[in-house]
């Protein structure tokens, strides 16, 4: 049996598959892991990607909170960890560090902490972020609960029923989780977020005549962000899988395009410094 089993959700998500599944082995050789995939109905390339890296993948449409849950249903491993396709992580002793520590404390979960993207905060502190969920599987079990209305409704509709469900369900996915854990006398470990360098000019600039700049170019992989965890990075969230190109029917002078444009840069910009070795992680705090 597995240690570590991890179950990823994608859509769409070509762009990053090949360097997080190479990610994660890189980190984790030595550790006995099985990773499995559940896709969303991917028409990019991703799931040739998946099968050609021999991952257990399943393609079907369904809510996020049901793929976590057909996951979390799939792992038999003492430590499950349900993470997004953006996510890269970066230094290997992430695993043993983060289960020593909730192994230490009896914590159920360790995730990131839903304070923001990049230099743009958001007032969700004391909330787990969902792009990176490492359980307790045993614990997390004991949370979930008899699924008796979409049983019927799926067992009716000829799908795979899910018995028991974790709820999911709510606002940005995570944030019922420190009360559904505390009522089972449970508990989570933030893993805080590496602050960014702020740059004095900004890499860069709309390619709309008279935009302003944007604030974000000002940081060196834009939204996205580091962890750090006792001392050692885990990993980087880029927090934009997909870089969409704009429509047809776009309106000239939408900042909604510069933000595209923005995020396309930037994910650029991580892959070349990535590829190269050669990223510039912020200084973790002593």
């Amino acid at each position: 049996m597995a240690e570590l089993f991890i179950g990823m959700t994608t859509w769409d998500d070509a762009l990053f598959v090949e360097r997080t599944l190479r990610a994660l082995r890189e980190t984790l050789a030595g550790i006995d892991v099985e990773i499995a995939v559940w896709d969303n109905g991917s028409r990019d390339g991703t799931l040739e990607l998946l099968r050609r890296a021999g991952v257990r993948t399943v393609s079907r449409r369904c809510s996020q909170g049901d793929a976590l849950n057909f996951l979390l249903g799939m792992s038999t491993a003492p430590y499950t960890l349900l993470m997004h396709s953006d996510v890269i992580m970066l230094e290997r002793g992430w695993f043993p560090r983060l289960r020593a520590a909730m192994t230490r404390t009896g914590a159920a979960l360790i995730s990131p902490e839903d304070i923001g993207l990049g230099p743009m905060m958001r007032g969700y502190r004391g909330m787990p972020e969902s792009s990176f969920m490492l359980f307790d599987t045993a614990q997390v079990r004991r949370c979930m609960a008899p699924n008796v209305r979409k049983f019927v409704k799926n067992a009716l509709r000829g799908r795979s029923p899910l018995l028991r469900y974790f709820d999911f369900y709510v606002l940005h996915v995570t944030h019922r989780m420190p009360e559904i854990l505390a009522a089972r006398g449970m508990s989570w470990l933030p893993i805080p977020p590496l602050m960014p360098t702020r740059l004095p000019v900004p890499w860069f600039t709309s390619p709309r005549p008279g935009a302003p700049d944007s604030e974000e170019a000002h940081y060196t992989y834009g939204y996205g962000n580091f962890y750090a965890f006792e001392g050692g990075v885990t990993h980087y969230h880029n927090w934009y899988a997909r870089i969409v190109a704009p429509t047809a029917d776009a309106i000239p002078g939408d900042p909604d395009l510069d933000r595209q444009a923005f995020c396309a840069a930037y994910t650029q910009r991580f892959f070349a410094d990535y590829d190269a070795g050669t990223l510039e992680i912020p200084p973790v705090p002593g």
